[in-house]
């Protein structure tokens, strides 16, 4: 069964936060104050659907990387055993479908709140979008398998981290809100250089027969030859190709080179788009708000 830590390490409940607080953080930006009476409904439910969704997606995650994770990480709830498959399939379908109903019960007190519920359209538009980006990233047998394609993949999580903000905004029938669209810009781009780390950390962790295979020839100062690899996937394919100790040196550096300046033009566009926002005169507590926003995101 396993114990609530258990389960709150699975779904990554700590990370989901910020998925919530993103959601209220449109609704701040497009009411300018804090929402309250039927906004403050919508709000929480579309804050709970996101909250839900963050967790079966990153169930998900865990759940098709199984057989990974007993490498890279057997501490994790699902190789350990602590929690069986099925329990985690059941936790995911559940969790996806309390997003789905949260969504549908924000609906419900929108269409009391409007003659035309096509004002929130873009509401359930930006719900579908995110269940595109999560289904593509994660399949790779028919759709287009993100996940294992590098830079399109980390987009894909950067822009679902962005749209949190649009949808609490678009809640509140105001999805193009200029403050709400500028954050949405902003938050991408940011944690795309946080995905680029990670995703550099986890090709260090995966890539266990091609790294023994470096470190034979750093011993050795010979050169080998690496033939295909067709192991499990999210182990990278290498054509046939001769390394050298000189080389390797060089190709790991070059990685984390374009990591660091990746990492620091992002920070830098954030840097100059905030300073934007903030000398449009906007309340200082908005400001706060965004910089708390930003804290939980990139930790």
């Amino acid at each position: 069964m396993g114990t609530v830590r258990d389960w709150l390490d699975l779904f990554r409940a700590g990370n989901c936060v910020s998925g919530l607080v993103g959601v209220f953080l449109g609704a701040i930006l497009t009411l300018e104050e804090f929402p309250s009476g039927d906004n403050l409904k919508i709000t929480t439910l579309l804050g709970l659907s996101v909250y839900s969704f963050m967790a079966s997606w990153n169930a998900l995650n865990d759940y098709l990387d199984l057989e990974i994770d007993k490498i890279n990480r057997p501490d994790r709830p699902l190789p350990s055993e602590r929690i069986s498959q099925s329990l985690a399939k059941a936790a995911i379908i559940f969790t996806c479908l309390i997003s789905l109903i949260s969504l549908f019960l924000a609906g419900q007190i929108a269409n009391t709140m409007t003659d035309n519920f096509a004002d929130w359209y873009p509401t359930i538009a930006i719900w579908l979008l995110a269940l595109g980006l999560l289904i593509n990233y994660e399949d790779d047998r028919i759709l287009l398998g993100l996940k294992n394609k590098g830079l399109p993949g980390n987009l894909a999580i950067s822009v679902s981290v962005g749209l949190v903000v649009l949808f609490g905004a678009a809640g509140l029938f105001d999805p193009f809100n200029e403050r709400a669209v500028s954050l949405f810009v902003i938050g991408p781009l940011y944690n795309l250089s946080r995905e680029i780390i990670t995703n550099y950390n986890k090709m260090e962790k995966t890539n266990i027969i091609l790294r023994k295979s470096i470190q034979h020839v750093l011993e050795s100062n010979e050169t080998v030859t690496l033939e295909k690899s067709k192991h499990k996937r999210h182990l990278h394919h290498f054509e046939p190709f001769d390394i050298k100790k000189k080389n390797y040196d060089k190709l790991k550096g070059m990685h984390k080179k374009e990591i660091i300046k990746s990492l620091g033009l992002s920070k830098m566009i954030f840097i100059l788009m905030y300073g934007c926002i903030a000398c449009q005169g906007e309340q200082l507590y908005l400001e706060k708000i965004i910089f708390i926003y930003f804290l939980l995101i990139i930790t």
